[in-house]
């Protein structure tokens, strides 16, 4: 049998992110494709197995790729993109989420607690959604966004957009992942963002008492517990 064994590889992926070379240690950085950019959920990654990775498409647009695609007669070069989860077959979330979860029907609550109507389970909707929540009034149906989840109780409570609990300055970061060695100064001056297809927003992070908080210079919506703060260090995020 003949064996070979391969000391230099790389993983090569299709993703829209850049990897980059800073004082010895790889980072992941945003790629020359911002409106692509996917280094929100890659931010996980890491930075010790970036060394083995790579990203061919972070110096390229996406539509020069289709170009390119086409010149060299690839059948799917003007195939429609994609904003669902790629390996969901059906690209609908909820039909996904349903074949694991079951339904367990609650009721849905305004503010002031007066009922609404129900809902399947408080596992199929998310804070901010807008999707297939409205609000019946004497006169109209008012587009409302749930505001708030009551786990134990099973209960959604909804609100109409103007809600002042929709928006917020600041949040606590539980969890997270640095990928440079940082000196931890007690506020650094970052971006970052609390969705993927969202601008980069100017934030503030600062320590207490061994824990993190960002401070966002513009209020934020929709911001819940569980949602994965991304943050790019101002020095590395090239025009």
């Amino acid at each position: 049998h003949l064996m070979i064994i391969c000391k230099n590889f790389y993983l090569a992926t299709g993703h829209y992110a850049k990897i980059m070379n800073i004082n010895k240690t790889q980072v992941l950085t945003i790629p020359k494709d911002r409106k692509k950019d996917q280094t929100y959920f890659l931010y996980a990654i890491e930075y010790k197995k970036l060394k083995t990775i790579a990203f061919p498409l972070e110096s390229y647009l996406k539509k020069n790729v289709r170009i390119h695609a086409k010149e060299i007669n690839l059948e799917n070069y003007n195939k429609k993109s994609s904003t669902c989860i790629c390996f969901i077959e059906e690209k609908n979330f909820l039909i996904f989420i349903k074949k694991y979860i079951k339904k367990n029907i609650g009721i849905i609550v305004d503010e002031k607690g007066n009922y609404v109507s129900k809902h399947d389970g408080i596992s199929f909707y998310t804070i901010g959604q807008k999707k297939g929540i409205t609000y019946n009034t004497k006169n109209n149906k008012k587009l409302s966004y749930v505001i708030k989840k009551h786990k134990k109780k099973n209960k959604l409570i909804i609100a109409t957009q103007k809600n002042k609990n929709l928006a917020t300055t600041n949040c606590l970061i539980t969890c997270y992942t640095v990928y440079a060695t940082l000196k931890k100064p007690p506020k650094i001056c970052v971006h970052g963002k609390v969705r993927y297809n969202q601008r980069l927003q100017k934030n503030l992070l600062y320590l207490k008492k061994k824990k993190i908080f960002v401070f966002f210079f513009k209020k934020q919506k929709y911001i819940t517990s569980g949602q994965h703060y991304v943050f790019y260090l101002n020095k590395f995020l090239k025009k």
